[in-house]
């Protein structure tokens, strides 16, 4: 398997690596946020990166723990990296629109209010066949399992109209890991098209202080 697709932004601070969405790349999920965090960080984006395949040690390579963000697909990896034996140290972890059960990319990923509001705005474009077969291999069992492991603080970032994902996928996440924080942001599971500026704030604010709210509390946005 060839390397992944590498992308980075800034130089100073600690690491921060983002996890793509199903079906999507990091240009298309992280155009916005990725610049934005490389003001104060140094960032890491990588496309398409599988547990154990060439190009990890993009990710492992360093002396710094990593802050791991992960978004749909990209948060079910993270998991599996800060809780594997081998692959990464995490100094925090972020899951955004995380999904614990296997369901279709045939929905719309964009929320009914925000298209109402915004009937121009286009549907984020992804690699439908590769974001099936992504969703197939959920394992939500395997998923909590590997959040009831990690012992670095975490955020999960739900969206209330998240048509892919089961309403209480992000509750079970946060109950499962010792230190995770809930955050609710209202979208779709297109987060970064209908909500990009709330989610800067909500990971800032962790990143900077990731017990600014204690585990186990439940916030929305405007609360970062």
């Amino acid at each position: 398997m060839a390397s992944p697709s590498v992308t980075r932004w800034g130089s100073d601070g600690d690491p921060v690596a983002l996890l793509p969405g199903f079906g999507s790349t990091v240009a298309a999920d992280f155009g916005f946020l990725g610049p934005m965090l490389g003001r104060s960080q140094r960032v890491i984006g990588v496309d398409a990166l599988d547990v154990g395949a060439p190009g990890q040690d993009v990710l492992s390579r360093g002396e710094r723990p990593l802050h791991l963000v992960g978004y749909g697909a990209g948060a079910a990896l993270a998991l599996r990296l800060a809780s594997g034996t081998a692959t990464v140290s995490a100094a925090t972890v972020t899951l955004i629109a995380p999904v614990l059960s296997p369901s279709t990319p045939d929905i719309p990923f964009l929320s009914a209010p925000f298209r109402a509001l915004r009937p121009e705005a286009q549907e984020p474009v992804i690699d439908r066949a590769r974001a099936a077969a992504e969703l197939a291999a959920l394992n939500g069992v395997d998923l909590l399992a590997r959040a009831a492991s990690i012992t670095a603080p975490m955020l999960v970032i739900r969206c209330a109209d998240d048509a892919l994902a089961a309403p209480d996928d992000a509750l079970r996440l946060v109950d499962a890991a010792p230190d995770a924080r809930l955050a609710s942001v209202e979208s779709g599971h297109g987060v970064f098209v209908e909500r990009p500026a709330e989610v800067l704030a909500l990971l800032t604010r962790f990143l900077t202080d990731p017990h600014a709210h204690p585990a186990g509390t439940s916030y929305r946005a405007a609360a970062a």
